[in-house]
């Protein structure tokens, strides 16, 4: 596979955070003492207006489960429409983001009532509440390490999928209008997270009925392109090298001091004090070459090791997918998202997959939003 090829995906979609946060800093620290079990809230505060979808909001703090087995704390947003519930409660569209970034000032729930300051995110917050108009409750988890305390495992696929789902069970404990029926729905980094979400749901939390999920344009073969990283003069990928590697060396417990160059080392808080656009600057990692980032002589090969047993198309999914790609994307390869399609189906997944001419990475989610809400009213009602 070229090099060209095998690159595009680290040029993921950066929804940078704006400069003021509309939740205290405060909510975003635990208690000493957590719940013992995923999926039970921790505390809540309520929020409007902003880029919140019509209902009633609130930021949530819940617990979920590392991938070490330990119960952390995660923050998220959830909305609940007004008006009567139906009986078995509202169902639930669980929503995972695109990349923001590793550092806790990146987690969207940190900005929920603020205006919102881009199409993308104008466009999510109008779909977002035609699902509540629906009669769906919508909640959006900031992903494990995104906001309290703990590096983000960035595109560690058990702790992204456990994070969506376990703000589900959240939400139905807190209110008992909010129903047991719910879907995945996610783009780029939040595509990932709803692949794996969609895997591991049936067996992880079994009280709850996943009727499905909606990848959309979904980070995939994250390994493959990781491996030709360092065979890169100069740096045209920002931070989110970075942040793959981050996530790979949290993972494996790896001490970044063994593996990364000093230049590279230099940089490494970085990763948790500020957001992607700001990593991508010259004075941080976009500034690094990256055949400049391991130490001369280290064998990488357990890191690529982590970063591709996380690829989400070596996934095996019981519930049915509808997988939407652009055509146009130059960030996440349309060759890769049907390789994936390819791979899950040949495990028996059921899939229907779409694609739209001429429609970049940021595009597809309006793109796909007819399909979305169809394939949505399908499987929810």
């Amino acid at each position: 596979m070229s090099l060209r090829r095998c690159l595009p995906l680290l040029a993921f979609l950066v929804l940078a955070a704006p400069a003021s946060a509309s939740v205290p800093a405060s909510f975003y620290t635990p208690p000493k003492a957590l719940p013992k079990a995923p999926g039970k809230p921790i505390h809540t505060l309520s929020v409007q207006g902003g880029n919140l979808p019509t209902g009633k909001s609130m930021v949530v703090m819940y617990s979920s489960k590392a991938p070490d087995g330990k119960i952390v704390p995660v923050t998220g947003i959830m909305t609940v429409p007004k008006g009567k519930a139906p009986k078995g409660g509202f169902p639930v569209v669980s929503w995972a983001h695109g990349t923001t970034g590793i550092a806790d000032s990146c987690a969207p729930s940190r900005y929920a009532g603020d205006a919102a300051t881009n199409d993308y995110v104008k466009n999510f917050r109008a779909e977002a509440s035609e699902w509540t108009k629906d009669g769906y409750a919508v909640v959006q988890t900031d992903y494990q390490g995104l906001g309290v305390p703990g590096m983000h495992p960035y595109l560690i696929g058990i702790s992204e999928g456990r994070s969506v789902i376990d703000l589900v069970r959240a939400a139905h404990a807190i209110n008992p209008r909010v129903g047991k029926r719910w879907a995945a729905v996610g783009h780029s980094q939040g595509g990932h997270a709803t692949l794996w979400a969609a895997a591991l749901g049936p067996k992880y939390a079994p009280s709850l009925r996943m009727m499905g999920a909606v990848p959309l344009a979904p980070a995939s073969h994250i390994g493959e392109q990781a491996a030709a990283i360092n065979k890169v003069q100069g740096n045209p990928f920002g931070g989110l090298p970075a942040l793959i590697i981050a996530g790979a060396l949290e993972d494996t417990g790896i001490d970044p001091a063994t593996a990364l160059s000093d230049k590279a080392l230099a940089l490494y808080p970085q990763i948790e004090q500020v957001c992607l656009d700001k990593l991508g600057a010259q004075d941080s990692w976009g500034g690094l070459s990256l055949n400049e980032i391991f130490r001369d002589g280290y064998d990488t090969q357990p890191l690529i090791d982590e970063i591709s047993a996380n690829d989400p198309e070596d996934l095996t999914i019981k519930v049915p997918l509808l997988i939407a790609q652009g055509k146009a994307d130059n960030t996440v390869s349309p060759g890769f998202t049907e390789q994936t399609v390819a791979d899950l189906r040949k495990r028996g997944t059921k899939i229907t997959y779409k694609t739209y001419d001429g429609i970049d990475h940021t595009g597809v989610v309006e793109a796909a939003r007819e399909d979305t809400d169809a394939f949505l009213h399908n499987k929810l009602g």
